[in-house]
């Protein structure tokens, strides 16, 4: 269980890195909230990772009403910038969010249901309260 949370931590981390040094640099597509994008195509456990936290923080935007990538910086404290949006309805948004990707990956094959069942729980255990707080890392 250890190593599955700290997958899915290092895929929140890589995903979220990705997203603002792409910002920075000017390379980010930004869609519209709710917009389908394409999954992730990168394969093997860290391409499942990915693919899982990227389309869940695309959910919980949607239902936030923001872009993937405002809430992504948005949650790294050193970017200055915030929702405004209450915590709890942020956290509650990707608790959701992840729980129906995780959900999507199950139905793709890509996860089995035990595996998906662990995901989950990480999912609702994981400190996500403390991530919307920038208090994380």
């Amino acid at each position: 269980m250890n190593r599955l949370v700290a997958t899915f931590a290092i895929g929140l981390v890589l995903a979220a890195a990705d997203l603002i040094v792409a910002a920075r640099t000017g390379t980010v597509h930004v869609a519209a909230p709710c917009a389908q994008r394409a999954l992730f195509p990168q394969g093997g456990v860290d391409g499942t990772a990915q693919r899982i936290v990227l389309d869940g923080l695309g959910r919980a935007a949607c239902r936030l009403g923001v872009t993937r990538e405002e809430l992504v910086v948005s949650l790294a404290p050193q970017s200055g910038e915030h929702l405004r949006q209450p915590s709890p309805r942020v956290e509650h948004a990707l608790r959701h969010g992840l729980t129906a990707a995780v959900d999507a990956a199950q139905k793709r094959g890509e996860l089995s249901g035990v595996v998906a069942f662990l995901v989950r729980q990480a999912v609702e255990h994981a400190p996500l309260d403390r991530l919307v707080e920038g208090k994380l890392f």
